[in-house]
């Protein structure tokens, strides 16, 4: 939080510079802020990248003071998980992880994908050949089971590691059954109706019916189009 403060202790467990920025924005932008003065090590481990919250400050200088041990640690973590929030059951979703590593050229290590604690998938990856390596991958999941699940990206710990908490990161799916039902009403069957069949049920979010004019249903209201062919 933002407070006002006589001396530093440094004694919180977790550095998060967009949130103050974000405070210090809400209460006091328009005010004429002559200049914000910002002291850190620059490594933060919590919230979003303060770059963000600091442009909104469009007519207010920044000015850092760099503070702190310079030295760079050894250590890797999972950067970023790109998910869906949804995904449609009896599907397959794309999850895209990011492991960042400084100082652990050409390391090898395991990334694994979990689910209620079970290892679904596990792929072994190497760092670059250089001081600080960014290695990305994919994981392609089956979304067979509705409701919210939760998933954890975790990899394994490198010897003389700086800091084991951010080898692993949880996120969240939803699985919805929302197929959209779809009827073919045809005067006779030919070629063409089964084509378009074969192209559509190739969604797996369309359920597809044909029938003729004599076995037309009695309630159309389950079904999303109608189409008379």
């Amino acid at each position: 939080e933002l407070n006002g403060i006589d001396f530093l202790s440094f004694n919180n467990k977790k550095t998060d510079l967009s949130q103050p920025l974000s405070s210090l924005y809400d209460n006091y932008y328009g005010r004429n802020i002559g200049a914000v003065i910002l002291i850190s090590d620059g490594n933060f481990n919590s919230g979003t990248t303060p770059l963000i919250v600091a442009e909104k400050f469009k007519r207010t200088p920044f000015y850092t003071i760099s503070v702190g041990d310079t030295i760079q640690k050894v250590d890797h973590l999972v950067k970023t998980v790109i998910n869906n929030d949804i995904a449609f059951l009896n599907n397959k979703f794309p999850v895209e992880v990011s492991i960042e590593g400084n100082l652990v050229a050409n390391k090898s290590f395991d990334v694994q994908l979990l689910k209620d604690g079970k290892v679904l998938l596990t792929k072994q990856l190497k760092h670059q050949d250089n001081e600080y390596s960014l290695v990305t991958t994919d994981f392609l999941l089956d979304a067979n089971a509705i409701g919210i699940h939760e998933y954890t990206v975790k990899i394994t710990d490198l010897d003389k590691e700086y800091n084991f908490d951010n080898n692993e990161k949880s996120f969240f799916v939803e699985v919805l059954d929302d197929r959209s039902k779809l009827l073919f009403v045809v005067e006779t069957l030919n070629p063409d109706v089964g084509a378009i069949k074969s192209a559509l049920v190739s969604e797996n979010n369309l359920e597809v019916e044909i029938t003729s004019i004599e076995d037309l249903p009695s309630d159309f209201t389950k079904y999303d189009l109608l189409v008379w062919f």
